[in-house]
């Protein structure tokens, strides 16, 4: 069979083929509309890498800096209180990149849609279908309100108070370094002193806390931990007692521990002392969920104004979502003192965990380790602190007041860990004020009562303490 005998036959083939309805004829409309289909997808792909190019150019070349430059105009612009002020300057210059994923995300997500808008289907399904242009509108409209939200919420933090937002943008919110004002030094610690500084013949211990140690509202040589140095210093001259004060506001023992970790060794402890603050047991729920954006908090990310919003305006929908998706969480900050230890007990689990985790952490830098439970005024006396904004969180002397010294002092015979609390300091100290009177944080005279007691104890460690200060790998640098 020769090749003209061949193409006939097949030819006559598709022919059949065709008028049995198996094959579409050559050059059918539904073969020119895939045709055209497939065009204009490969015109969006290309516009949509097009438009990627631009802006990540634009970007590189001036976008960046001009961004940078007016967030930075907008936290010292609404930020009056200083300690907010670094953590929003912080925040914000991680925004620009942050701002530039969530544009190229929306740019392909249109071209995405203009692809799929360009079927046949949903052409058909667009143009003749009432609930198809609904839904086209709707689409629009969520659109829209993402890049209002993604767009404008840097620039509305302060305004809108979007804390959850820029706390997940900066889980560890540390002190900024080198801050003459605090002040920090180059590792963001409230000290005067540098990593170098600290000799490696001296006795140095090391303070993680949170706001009541760093101490807000009074001078550094006014803190617990200086005043701790002070009275060591007089009982042991030979020791030449030096301290690092490595609390901030609104640490937890699971983001101090991180920061142990990562500067520790160049300060080479002889010892380190956690403090536990009443608020860490919620916050050493919250922070790791927050890093590991679990549950809502994977949403505040890219629509923190609507859930805002959801929170102020419908707070019942708000937080019946919230508990739906966040059941690990307690609602109030103060839970731990609010409520029977029966009920509470295995939420309180996870600061237990981190304080055996920083005794590990601090026995690989070749430190002891010891915690001390600091109170607050709440649990100790009735008079102070009368106007504390935050005093319809808990219940002055309440019945559960004492709830977490009982666990810690069971959690510290059951794991092995030096526990002590500061509570019957502060019961039996005839000094008044302790707290300040719109502010839970400690006067100095409060600051002077825990470092009296706290030195009690240091001092009985460092009396039988025989053992010589090798400075960690890398220590001073």
């Amino acid at each position: 069979m020769d090749g003209a005998d061949h193409a006939t036959e097949t030819e006559a083939a598709g022919g059949a083929a065709r008028d049995a309805g198996i094959a579409p004829p050559a050059g059918s409309a539904p073969c020119l509309a895939a045709q055209r289909i497939w065009r204009r997808v490969g015109i969006v792909v290309l516009a949509a890498l097009a438009t990627t190019l631009l802006i990540l150019g634009a970007y590189h070349l001036f976008g960046r800096e001009l961004l940078v430059n007016a967030l930075t105009r907008e936290a010292q612009g609404v930020a009056a209180d200083r300690v907010l002020r670094w953590r929003l300057e912080d925040t914000y210059r991680r925004l620009p990149d942050l701002m530039l994923g969530k544009l190229l995300v929306l740019v392909w997500a249109l071209a995405l849609l203009a692809c799929l808008v360009n079927t046949r289907a949903a052409r058909w399904f667009f143009a003749r279908r009432m609930a198809g242009r609904v839904a086209l509108s709707l689409l629009g409209m969520v659109a829209a309100w993402f890049v209002v939200d993604s767009f404008a919420a840097p620039f509305l933090i302060q305004r809108l108070d979007l804390f959850y937002f820029y706390s997940i943008l900066d889980v560890d919110h540390r002190l900024p370094r080198g801050d003459p004002e605090i002040p920090t030094n180059a590792d963001g610690i409230r000290c005067r002193r540098e990593a170098a500084e600290f000799a490696t013949e001296a006795y140095t211990v090391v303070f993680l806390g949170d706001s009541f140690t760093f101490g807000p509202g009074v001078r550094l040589e006014d803190t617990f931990p200086m005043q701790v140095e002070q009275l060591l210093r007089v009982r042991f001259p030979e020791r030449s007692v030096q301290v690092a004060n490595f609390g901030w506001v609104s640490s937890s023992p699971f983001l101090s521990r991180r920061l142990l970790a990562d500067i520790g060794p160049r300060y080479a402890p002889d010892l380190v002392c956690l403090c536990v603050d009443m608020t860490d047991f919620f916050e050493d729920i919250l922070y790791p969920a927050m890093e590991e954006r679990r549950g809502l908090y994977s949403l505040y990310l890219h629509l923190p104004i609507t859930l805002n919003l959801l929170r102020q305006h419908a707070p019942r929908t708000f937080w019946s979502l919230y508990y739906a998706v966040n059941d690990f969480m307690p609602r109030d900050r103060f839970f731990v003192t609010e409520a029977p230890l029966e009920q509470t007990r295995d939420r309180l689990r996870p600061l237990t965990r981190e304080l055996s985790a920083t005794r590990d952490l601090a026995q690989r830098l070749g430190a002891d380790f010891v915690v001390f439970v600091l109170p607050r005024s709440y649990q100790y006396s009735s008079r102070e602190c009368p106007d504390n904004p935050e005093g319809k969180l808990y219940t002055v002397l309440g019945p559960y007041s004492l709830e977490p010294f009982r666990f810690l002092d069971a959690e510290g015979a059951r794991l092995g860990l030096p526990i002590f609390s500061l509570l019957d300091a502060f019961r039996q100290t005839q000094a008044f004020p302790t707290c300040f009177r719109n502010d839970p944080h400690w006067t100095p005279l409060g600051h002077r009562v825990a470092a009296e007691a706290i030195a009690v104890r240091l001092a009985e460690r460092l009396q039988g303490s025989t053992r010589a200060h090798a400075p960690a790998p890398g220590g001073g640098d």
